[in-house]
């Protein structure tokens, strides 16, 4: 079984690792020899495979100690996206109000949102 890290918990453990170094992402680039953007899109999840090198370099430069380095070089993973749509009204529950100033719209609102198709 390979060990996986997400892309969150990745960035995490970068944007934290820095902080605790006190250094910023222009400082780190510098140490590391990676671009500020290639720093931001890790810290910010957006890289969704991570070079191996890009994250050695990046423990070499934080002095992250050996356990650090092996949970930075873990298969990172995308992380599951939220889910972010209305949620489902429980049942029974109340009708919010109809929508001020537009009582024609709201008759034609179904009584209950629709799930799906």
């Amino acid at each position: 079984m390979t060990d996986t890290i997400t892309l969150d918990a990745l960035a995490a453990t970068l944007v934290d690792a820095r902080e605790a170094a006190c250094l910023t992402q222009e400082d780190l680039a510098r140490r590391s020899g990676l671009s500020v953007r290639a720093i931001r899109n890790l810290e910010t999840g957006h890289t969704a495979r991570p070079r191996k090198q890009s994250l050695r370099l990046l423990a070499q430069a934080l002095g992250l100690p050996p356990g650090e380095v092996g949970h930075l070089l873990r298969t990172p993973v995308p992380s599951r996206a939220p889910h972010h749509g209305p949620r489902p009204c429980p049942p029974n529950s109340p009708r919010p109000p109809a929508p001020a100033g537009r009582p024609a719209a709201a008759r034609r609102l179904p009584a209950r949102p629709s799930l799906g198709p």
